[in-house]
């Protein structure tokens, strides 16, 4: 199904029918049904922070697609100081076939996608993560099916708000908790509601135990958001709410969790966190 749009800045600039086509096909390619329909495609991948699954993920599928793919770090190209984004812009939507772009300040995939002469993926900003939901939406597909409901604890980021659109889009219920000063954007929910979706975010730790009955999405990194949280003064949270859910779904405590993904210390943590 040809998309309706060039760019995909957040999991909503899809339709609902766009996005459950997508799934289709990414569960197709993941069976191995490899079409190298993007021979001699070339994809630019701007990096202003480091990571380390978006870069393979997109390297990967750009090779196994016949493409190529262009890692462009900040020390490798003029990222808004030396010339204006917008003109980083123009000149690589004139060479590669697309950009994907993991930045800081969503407003510059915005300037990247107004400017370039070619499609922009959001491989990640301060507000969205689009294509962390498209893998989430294939997942959830494989384990439970798409009558799953699914609670999302703990920090209301980036992660998060893309989750909770798509979740909706896709008509999988939602609930969410977070500490007070961890909630997403109340436009998420508004956006959310467009798609059918009613859904009350609380901050109440004790209603972090009904999300025991329930499938969980949470960050990726579970032990620095929540040592995060614990040491910015959320710790009733952490320890009534999201730390039982943590224990109870991984059979992990906090402090197991974060011992098992080399977190124990707040050098650690920190890094971890930023990254």
């Amino acid at each position: 199904m040809p998309l309706h749009t060039t760019d995909i800045l957040d999991i909503d600039d899809v339709t609902p029918a766009e996005l459950d086509a997508l799934i289709d096909r990414a569960a197709v390619l993941k069976a191995g049904g490899i079409d190298p329909q993007l021979r001699d495609r070339t994809l630019g991948m701007i990096f202003e922070k480091p990571s380390t699954r978006t870069r393979v993920s997109f390297e990967t599928g750009m090779s196994r697609l016949g493409g190529h793919a262009m890692f462009l770090g900040p020390d490798d190209i003029q990222l808004g100081h030396g010339e204006p984004l917008r003109d980083t812009a123009r000149v690589l939507g004139r060479y590669v076939d697309a950009v994907m772009a993991r930045l800081f300040d969503h407003a510059d995939a915005e300037v990247l996608a107004e400017h370039a002469d070619c499609p922009v993926i959001n491989g990640l900003t301060d507000e969205a993560h689009p294509c962390q939901t498209l893998a989430d939406l294939l997942t959830i597909r494989e384990s439970v099916g798409s009558d799953a409901t699914v609670a999302w604890v703990g920090d209301g980021n980036n992660v998060g708000q893309s989750f909770v659109v798509g979740a909706a889009m896709a008509g999988i219920d939602v609930s969410v908790a977070t500490p007070a000063d961890y909630g997403m954007d109340p436009a998420v929910f508004d956006r959310a509601a467009a798609f059918g979706a009613d859904i009350e975010p609380t901050t109440d730790p004790d209603e972090i135990r009904r999300c025991l009955r329930e499938q969980l999405l949470s960050p990726v990194q579970w032990a620095p958001t929540l040592r995060r949280m614990q040491e910015d003064g959320a710790a009733r949270f952490v320890e009534v709410g999201t730390g039982q859910v943590l224990q109870g779904l991984v059979g992990r405590t906090l402090d197991e969790e974060a011992e098992a993904i080399g977190a124990g210390t707040p050098e650690e943590i920190a890094r971890l966190t930023e990254a």
